[in-house]
């Protein structure tokens, strides 16, 4: 199976200047001398060689204009073709546009979110901490209290004592001088009857 060629325009403009350059030289190898009277098949032959070439030479500028609306079309359809893939990219990228903006639009979202709960765990936090400072200061006042009541304890207890002390120390005086009272009678008493005993046994 033959391959065939396809005759570009390059092509074609080489064989059109190839026969321009050999036609004269081809009449001219075929033309009798003029002083021979030229052979009826000769004349013929001429006019359908003439004929042949008017009708090359209009295949040729067919074929010339067929390739240049071939050329037209095949430029406006790539033409056509570009302008489609560069509508496409321009969809593409509008659509990435929106894609990215509604992607940077989340995570403004997020980041509010974030900032919202940061600034809300910061007021809890300060609440706490707010709360732990008057519980702190509320102890401290009931410690002071505690403090005060335990010093006023201790100064009563103090006084307490001291009563308790002057009392014990006075009844243990007054108990020592009635001691000392009964034990001054008591020698008294043994003291008499010491004498009676002595008076009795002299008698």
């Amino acid at each position: 199976m033959g391959s065939t060629m396809e005759l570009t325009r390059e092509h074609l403009d080489q064989i059109g200047e190839y026969v321009q350059e050999r036609l004269g030289l081809w009449i001219r190898s075929m033309s009798p001398p003029l002083t021979v009277q030229m052979d009826p098949i000769y004349i013929e032959r001429m006019v359908r060689i003439e004929e042949e070439l008017k009708s090359s030479i209009e295949l040729t500028r067919d074929g010339f204009a067929r390739m240049d609306k071939r050329f037209e079309e095949q430029r406006a359809d790539t033409n056509a073709r570009f302008e489609a893939v560069d509508t496409r990219f321009e969809e593409l990228r509008a659509d990435m546009n929106a894609r990215f903006q509604a992607v940077d639009r989340r995570f403004e979202a997020v980041d509010r979110r974030f900032e919202e709960q940061r600034e809300d765990a910061n007021a809890r936090f300060e609440a706490v901490d707010k709360r732990f400072e008057e519980q702190r200061a509320d102890m401290a006042a009931r410690f002071e209290v505690v403090d005060t009541r335990f010093a006023e304890q201790r100064a009563d207890t103090n006084t307490r004592f001291d009563e308790l002390r002057a009392d014990m120390n006075a009844r243990f005086d007054q108990a020592q001088s009635h001691s000392n009272r009964w034990m001054t009678i008591l020698s008294v008493f043994l003291g008499l009857i010491t004498i009676a005993i002595t008076v009795t046994t002299v008698l």
